[in-house]
């Protein structure tokens, strides 16, 4: 047996008939987990056209003084491929690393390393030791393996577009052992682009979650040459649960990003000052049908610049002093109209010279306006449109994924851009007169491989995040400070606000293998970024979908979290939203919440959270949250209540649901010009 140990942590590995298992010991807790092999070898036979887990491969095991190293391998005429992965123990956390350069593929013309699955039923739960699982799908969620059926999903951390639904937005996993009050945090710290979570349910109340880390999804592949590496840090007492998770998170998103926390960058930039202290508005100017592959759809006029400037001094009026405005649809073709062509601003709404007058309009209102871009869409009807700049498809071309108003919508290749395309068209519009944090649509994505050769070695699934991550960093160093729509972390290590954290009141599950729906995104990030909740016209109009959501619950779950409210305004109603009048009351209260009473925690991180009773899956539950500033908030969903440091904070109680403004009716109070 080989054993290496700190203070608070040993680690056995040894060999039971012909495997090599691995035992981790929290000293502090007691619990065991384990024992798991240390690592599976997956290869894929070329040969054979499968992939298969090795079974039986010839084991090495050596020892340093505060490492362990453990190498598998196999050769034969159908399989042939070995690596080597290293244990040891950092500040009481297990690492283990998998080096790039001990990994051996003997024979390439017939057989390929396909992934390492490490620690396969190490993060385990059973009738004997029962706890349950928590899971990266969208915010976070917990899993009782007891209520299922024997169930198994696979799915890449950063998502895939097969299954893009899941949202898993954060590299880790975890378990909880409830008898022992113990839990572990399993973190992809390098690698996470390729890692891939596995969760299963055994149908006799036993669950497990682990990553293999994927080295290949065809056979022609790029390979990323990057060293894996795990982290499986084990949590106690009041840890040992996603709110321990979501703290120990909260530190590596800080490792992650490299930058400075919010809070400090708000200090030193008074854009982000701004904006997070402030409603989000966005205004949809305009927007072809959606559907004809051609993309020349007809035109659907939402709001003209004239219009919005109305709408900007109604709120004004309303006592919202604060608005961070995004200015969609402008472009030429409107929203997602021809990307990446900008210029000539859409004449139906305005054109240039109304585009200006309206951000000077809302600037002299003390709003920060900012525009609606988009650096990742590309479509052909663009004359920016070149293949060569779009992610390559496997089988040839540039690939393909959706249908909007340009038509059928090819994912750029950002890596390959030219400056004239990313920083100088920024700059380009920068001159029109926006100012604060600039707002970049349809990021991040799923990840993608580019098969386009002309791309270089680099075209595996993190050059993809690369890519995102060089529009977001020219962002910042032409506005100062960005944002986006999605959370995914490798995009929102380079945000300061994020648009849309998948966040659903009332939502169904994804994934059956989801019980409860926890913020451990939250946690992780907040503190990093700041975010909002969608639109209050859920809450006030009648749009049946969203029948369930109220006021009140946007209310309680904006204090639960440290969020602002967000809107989405037009002056003729149509599918893209509903005239400001319809909502500036119910705004004005989530302002006063949000803006007013609770601004302090927008920025602050969430410390702690816990579910006090009730059933969130019923929405009769009551959950306590306490913020870095200090302020805590307790939100009683049954009854409708919220109490903030102790203190009852009336929320509306009898706020009637309108019917819908018939499509294409425009509201006489924005129809003027500007003022």
């Amino acid at each position: 047996m080989h054993t290496i140990q700190d203070d608070s942590l040993g680690v056995h590995i040894y060999q039971e008939n012909g495997e090599v298992l691995a035992e981790v010991l929290d000293l502090v807790s007691g619990s065991v987990w384990g024992p798991a092999p240390a690592f599976t070898l997956e290869i894929y036979s070329i040969l054979l056209r499968r992939t298969e887990t090795m079974t039986q491969p010839e084991a090495r095991i050596a020892q340093g003084d505060d490492w362990i190293d453990v190498t598998l391998g196999v050769d034969n005429q159908f399989f042939s491929a070995s690596a080597t992965a290293r244990f040891s123990i950092e500040r009481g956390e297990l690492v283990v690393e998998i080096p790039t350069e001990r990994i051996q593929e003997g024979s390439p013309e017939t057989s390929l390393l396909w992934g390492l699955h490490v620690l396969p039923g190490l993060l385990k739960t059973s009738p004997e030791t029962p706890g349950h699982l928590v899971l990266p799908y969208r915010v976070g969620a917990l899993c009782y393996p007891e209520r299922h059926s024997r169930h198994e999903e696979n799915f890449l951390i950063y998502g895939e577009q097969s299954q893009w639904e899941l949202m898993p937005m954060l590299p880790m996993c975890g378990a909880v052992h409830a008898n022992d009050a113990a839990a572990m945090l399993l973190i992809a710290e390098q690698g996470d682009c390729d890692a891939e979570c596995r969760v299963a349910t055994d149908g006799e109340g036993g669950g497990q979650v682990s990553f293999s880390m994927r080295y290949r999804y065809t056979r022609i592949d790029p390979v990323d040459p990057i060293d894996r590496r795990l982290r499986f840090t084990p949590l106690h007492g009041v840890d040992a649960g996603y709110a321990g998770m979501g703290r120990r998170l909260n530190a590596h998103v800080l490792e992650k990003t490299g930058r400075a926390p919010l809070a400090q960058r708000a200090e030193e930039n008074p854009d982000i000052a701004y904006a997070a202290k402030s409603m989000v508005l966005k205004i949809m100017h305009g927007c072809k049908e959606i559907g004809p592959i051609s993309g020349d759809g007809r035109f659907h006029l939402a709001t003209t610049f004239a219009q919005a400037a109305e709408q900007l001094s109604l709120l004004k009026r309303s006592g919202i002093e604060r608005v961070m405005v995004q200015l969609t649809g402008w472009n030429l073709e409107g929203h997602d109209g021809c990307w990446p062509t900008r210029f000539p601003v859409e004449p139906a709404v305005g054109g240039e010279e109304g585009l200006r007058a309206l951000i000077a309009h809302g600037q002299s209102l003390g709003f920060q306006m900012q525009v609606h871009d988009n650096y990742l869409d590309l479509y052909e009807r663009s004359y920016w449109f070149d293949p060569e700049l779009c992610t390559g498809d496997v089988y040839g071309g540039p690939l393909k994924r959706g249908c909007w108003a340009g038509g059928i919508n090819y994912i750029g290749w950002p890596l390959a851009y030219p400056e004239a395309l990313l920083g100088d068209q920024m700059r380009e519009v920068q001159k029109l007169g926006p100012a604060g944090i600039h707002y970049i649509d349809g990021m991040g994505l799923p990840l993608e491989v580019s098969y386009n050769r002309a791309h270089g070695e680099r075209r595996y699934r993190r050059a993809c995040a690369d890519g995102v991550a060089r529009i977001l960093r020219t962002s910042r160093d032409v506005y100062g400070s960005t944002g986006t729509e999605n959370g995914y972390l490798y995009c929102a290590a380079e945000c300061d606000y994020i648009g849309s954290p998948f966040l659903d009141l009332f939502g169904e599950p994804v994934s059956e293998m989801i019980d409860q729906m926890v913020p451990l995104w939250f946690m992780a990030m907040k503190g990093h970024v700041f975010t909002n909740l969608h639109d209050t016209s859920n809450a006030v109009v009648d749009k049946g979908d969203h029948s369930k959501i109220t006021v009140a619950h946007r209310m309680l779950k904006m204090a639960e979290l440290g969020i602002l409210p967000r809107n989405e305004g037009v002056a003729i109603s149509g599918e893209w939203g509903y005239p400001l009048e319809e909502t500036v009351e119910a705004m004005r209260l989530e302002y006063d919440l949000m803006v007013g009473r609770l601004s302090e925690t927008i920025i602050a991180s969430l410390v702690d959270h816990r579910v006090l009773a009730g059933d969130p899956n019923n929405n009769d539950h009551i959950t306590y949250s306490r913020f870095s500033s200090g302020v805590e908030t307790i939100c009683d969903y049954k009854r409708g209540r919220l109490e903030i440091n102790g203190q009852d904070y009336p929320l509306p109680t009898d706020f009637v649901k309108r019917p819908p403004v018939p499509r294409g009716s425009c509201s006489p109070l924005v129809a003027g010009a500007i003022v």
